[in-house]
């Protein structure tokens, strides 16, 4: 009986460690980036917004590989693997892209979540449509990472993201 008990009272002392160290949390801070560009192209927000929901053209403005997924990103939710192109750049981070956010002619937002889990983005396209057959994009980029950046790492970022909004621009007026 006494044996029974040790027992009983070892188990019991096990459970209610168990659990207070379930609900142990602990707190470290991230560095994050803010990007902004704001443009404009001289067409719809239709045509802008379809160019980005086409994975392969996703693919080719952001300067990544599309490795498979859904055919178009057309409902918050929708995800495509994705990869950074090699002679772009340094991190191949095979990762995930996911629509998280549309309402068609007015915004649109995406993230990226790499297999490593080290870092992650947040894309947002907001779109103001003018006279005539033009529109206004603000863009940000919501970059956070563990460690901090360099002043170099930084440069280089806003380099591609700047590449990448040309090869939007491009890729939208092309008739």
């Amino acid at each position: 009986m006494a044996r029974l008990l040790i027992v009983f009272l070892s188990l019991t002392l096990v459970l209610c460690i168990d659990r207070t160290s379930a609900q142990m949390v602990t707190n470290s801070s991230t560095v994050g980036q803010i990007f902004t560009s704001e443009f404009t192209v001289n067409t719809r927000p239709d045509t802008v917004m379809i160019r980005l929901g086409n994975p392969d053209s996703l693919a080719k403005i952001m300067g990544f590989e599309y490795m498979g997924g859904v055919k178009r990103l057309a409902h918050v939710g929708d995800v495509i693997m994705m990869v950074p192109q090699k002679e772009r750049y340094n991190d191949r981070d095979t990762g995930v892209i996911g629509l998280t956010y549309l309402k068609m002619r007015v915004e649109l937002r995406l993230t990226f979540e790499p297999e490593n889990g080290t870092y992650y983005f947040q894309d947002q396209w907001k779109f103001f449509p003018s006279a005539g057959n033009e529109t206004r994009i603000i863009f940000t980029e919501r970059y956070f990472e563990p460690a901090s950046q360099s002043s170099a790492q930084i440069t280089e970022q806003a380099r591609l993201l700047k590449e990448s909004l040309a090869r939007l621009k491009a890729m939208a007026e092309r008739k």
